[in-house]
């Protein structure tokens, strides 16, 4: 095959290639948040509420890190399946750390 055809093929490729990337809500909290363990813990809770399977971990992301916050706003269906995600379960790790933070600064 010619350099040429190999280089088109691949730009289709990257064009046309299905995204199979998970998003998972995650609520922000400041700049002292440790995104990734909380996604680590969401994925946890999820996986326990039977949401999403063991085998769906790796593709896990953070849901801002999947697509900007203005495209999610956008899209009405796609706001809607982050709703619909964050209303699955309530999580005791985040009402704990809201906690804290009440503790620490009383307002």
């Amino acid at each position: 095959m010619s350099k040429l055809l190999e280089q088109r093929i691949a730009k289709l490729e990257a064009k046309n290639r299905i995204d199979d990337r998970i998003p998972i809500y995650v609520r922000l909290r400041g700049k002292d948040q440790d995104i990734e363990a909380d996604v680590r813990q969401r994925i946890d809770e999820l996986i326990g509420l039977g949401a999403l399977n063991e085998e769906d971990r790796p593709r896990c992301v953070f849901w801002l890190h999947y697509r900007p916050y203005g495209k999610w706003m956008v899209d009405a269906e796609l706001k809607q399946r982050l709703n619909r995600q964050a209303a699955m379960g309530n999580p005791e790790w985040l009402q704990e750390q809201a906690e804290e933070v009440g503790k620490v600064n009383p307002s």
